[in-house]
C-alpha cells in the first residue's frame, strides 16, 4: 500500500485564509460619498440635542409651506404663547383665526434611532454563519476571498437598509409629522439616507 502526502487542500486553505485576513469589510455611510448624509446618519444613530446659536429660539415649521423658509422672511408673524406654555409664531388668517406657522423651542432633542449598531446586534450571528457558508463554497469553487467578502458586505448593507425601512420607534414628534405629513417612518423621508448605506472591501 502506497501512502502519499497530499497537501494541496491544506495549502489552498492556508492561502485562502491569508487572503481573507488581508481584507476588512467597512459598512456604513462614507464621508467621501456624501458628508452631509453621513452627518445626518450620525445624528440618528447616536441622537443629538440642538440648541440655537444666534437666536433665543429654534423655529420649527408646523406645515409643509414653511419648511426651509426662514421665519424672518415671512411677513405678518407675531409671537403667541399658549396656555400650555408652548410658544409659537402665528399669522392672522381672518375671522379671528390664527395660522400656527412655527413652534419656538429652547432646544430640540433628536432621540437615538440606531440602525447600524442595532442591526449588528441583531444580525451578527446570522452574518457569521453566512460567512462560514460562503467561505466553504468559495474554496470548493475556487472563488476569491474578496468575492465572498463583497457578497457578505452586500448582505450586511441590505439588512441595515431593511432595518431603516422597518424602524418605527421612537416615533416622530407631532410637529415633525405636521411639517411632513404622510412621512411617519422616522428614518425615511426622501430615501436618500437609506440608499447611502453601502460597503467597501479594503486591504488591511
Amino acid at each position: 500500500m502506497k501512502v502519499t502526502d497530499d497537501r494541496s487542500n491544506i495549502d489552498r486553505i492556508i492561502k485562502f485564509s491569508k487572503e481573507l485576513n488581508s481584507y476588512t469589510i467597512q459598512i456604513g455611510i462614507f464621508a467621501d460619498d456624501d458628508s452631509f448624509i453621513q452627518m445626518i446618519a450620525g445624528v440618528h444613530e447616536f441622537g443629538l440635542t440642538i440648541k440655537p446659536k444666534h437666536a433665543k429660539y429654534l423655529t420649527i415649521p408646523l406645515s409643509p409651506a414653511y419648511v426651509g423658509v426662514p421665519a424672518g422672511t415671512v411677513n405678518g408673524l407675531f409671537f403667541y404663547k399658549a396656555k400650555t406654555g408652548n410658544k409659537f409664531l402665528v399669522r392672522n388668517k381672518g375671522n379671528g383665526g390664527l395660522e400656527f406657522a412655527y413652534m419656538l423651542m429652547d432646544k430640540v432633542k433628536i432621540p437615538e434611532r440606531s440602525f447600524i449598531r442595532s442591526t449588528f446586534d441583531e444580525k451578527g450571528k446570522d452574518w457569521a454563519e453566512q460567512f462560514e457558508d460562503l467561505a466553504t463554497k468559495a474554496m470548493e469553487k475556487g472563488a476569491s476571498a474578496r468575492q465572498i467578502l463583497d457578497m457578505l458586505g452586500a448582505k450586511m448593507a441590505s439588512d441595515i437598509q431593511d432595518k431603516m425601512r422597518d424602524l418605527k420607534e421612537p416615533p416622530k414628534k407631532r410637529s415633525t409629522l405636521a411639517a411632513a405629513p404622510g412621512k411617519s417612518n422616522p428614518l425615511i423621508k426622501t430615501r436618500r439616507l437609506r440608499q447611502s448605506v453601502t460597503w467597501k472591501v479594503v486591504k488591511g
